[in-house]
């Protein structure tokens, strides 16, 4: 399975990394999804679904051991 980066379309990264720097996955959020959507140019639905997109492609290979981040995981303990 390739590293998650190549299973990334070129839109998906740039969501992501927006996303990222724009502080969306800070506790509180930074920034909203509209406010994500507003700066890549795109509505807040299509913004989420991009995302989604993307985050099961980054947690998938988490899970399943296809990038560096997956060597390093470890499940939590019940």
């Amino acid at each position: 399975m390739p590293p998650v980066e190549e299973r990334l379309s070129a839109v998906q990264w740039r969501t992501l990394t927006t996303a990222y720097e724009m502080g969306f996955f800070e506790v509180p959020r930074k920034a909203t999804l509209s406010e994500l959507g507003e700066r890549l140019g795109v509505s807040k639905q299509a913004t989420s679904g991009r995302m989604r997109r993307a985050m099961r492609e980054v947690v998938g290979a988490v899970i399943h051991g296809s990038s560096e981040a997956s060597r390093s995981f470890r499940p939590p303990r019940d």
